[in-house]
Formats: structure tokens, C-alpha cells, sequence
């Protein structure tokens, strides 16, 4: 799993951050996470997938075939 930013503006999606070069097809989710209100200091989303993806957590679990089981539910 790699986590991006984006922005969603005018129906299209604007990376802010630039892929991997080793990445040339891949299958994406989109999750879109609505702008936090001023004060909000909790974790949002998408450094909750980046701290997954860099303490590996992304690719031993959630890359596992044997956690295919979660997708049948």
C-alpha cells in the first residue's frame, strides 16, 4: 500500500505528491477525507495510511492472503 495526497477539485484529482518511478500501473482506492474544522488535532486518514505504510504494517497485514478473509465480510 502507498498513501498519496490529492486534492479533489472540479471532478478531477490533483496528486500533491509525486509516485514512485518504479510505479507505472497500480489499482487505486480514492478515500476522500473532508477538510477538518479549525481545532481538530486527531490523526486524520491519510497519516494514519502513511504511518502504515511506514512501519510495514501495510504491506505484512494488509498485504497478506491470509487476511483476504476481511474482504468476504
Amino acid at each position: 500500500m502507498l498513501a498519496v495526497k490529492g486534492i479533489y477539485r472540479d471532478g478531477k484529482i490533483e496528486l500533491i505528491e509525486s509516485l514512485p518511478a518504479e510505479i507505472k500501473e497500480s489499482e487505486v482506492y480514492i478515500v476522500i477525507v473532508p477538510k477538518k474544522k479549525s481545532g481538530e488535532d486527531f490523526l486524520d486518514l491519510y497519516q494514519i495510511m502513511k504511518r502504515q505504510e511506514e512501519t510495514g504494517f501495510a504491506k505484512r497485514v494488509l498485504g497478506s492472503e491470509n487476511e483476504d478473509v476481511w474482504n468476504d465480510l
